[in-house]
């Protein structure tokens, strides 16, 4: 390995694991991380779109409140070559991601039931994608 990047903000991944990283040899090449999981997903869905030849099509949602849904949609999401972003129902701000990629979604995936991701999400990600 000589190439990192760290997924996560400082209080998630600590410096320590870049000091870590340093002393085995291990160039970090990137840190992505917002102030919460929610921002640091949206922001690996746009590294995986603008850098690794990812796709906002067949793009997936996920609750940021419990990783099941989130981590089976990973899966999917991965083998159709294309993002997963959390959003919580409180604070649905990855609700509008989708806006900017709105053009190149035909179709998108909401893991988890309606307590998982509200009414209050999925309406604003359909308003997103129109």
């Amino acid at each position: 390995i000589k190439n990192a990047i760290i997924v996560g903000g400082e209080l998630a991944v600590t410096t320590d694991v870049e000091r870590q990283l340093a002393s085995a040899g291990v160039k970090l090449a990137k840190r992505l991380g917002g102030d919460n999981g929610v921002q640091t997903s949206a922001l690996i869905a746009r590294y995986g779109i603008d850098a690794l030849g990812m796709s906002a099509n067949n793009m997936g949602v996920a609750t940021s409140q419990n990783f099941p849904d989130a981590l089976a949609g990973a899966a999917f999401c991965g083998k159709n070559k294309a993002v997963l972003v959390l959003a919580d129902d409180k604070a649905p701000a990855n609700a509008s991601f989708p806006k900017a990629y709105k053009d190149t979604i035909a179709h998108g995936y909401v893991f988890g039931g309606k307590l998982a991701v509200g009414a209050k999400t999925f309406n604003a990600l359909e308003a997103s994608t129109k």
